[in-house]
């Protein structure tokens, strides 16, 4: 759902499946995209986690996650985006 214009060319939308809600800002006048960053909640973590080194993908230690204090590691994605997964 497109949700508004805002000034300086930007767009905003909004994704709402169940309890979650995903915004997605586009701003067009930005000379350069700054580094993303995605976090996802999950109830298996250490499964995930080890499905991923298994297949090559480097993730960091376990730590808190700084917000909520949940158990959290991370991985970077092909295109740089640093992927942050967050144990329910």
């Amino acid at each position: 759902m497109r949700l508004e214009d805002k000034p300086g060319n930007s767009v905003y939308y909004l994704f709402e499946l169940g309890k979650t809600q995903i915004e997605i800002r586009c701003i067009k006048s930005l000379p350069s995209v700054p580094l993303q960053e995605v976090t996802i909640a999950c109830n298996n973590s250490e499964r995930l986690k080890k499905r991923l080194d298994s297949q090559g993908i480097k993730t960091t230690e376990y730590k808190a996650d700084p917000y909520t204090g949940l158990r959290a590691f991370s991985f970077g994605a092909p295109d740089g985006v640093k992927i942050t997964i967050i144990e329910e």
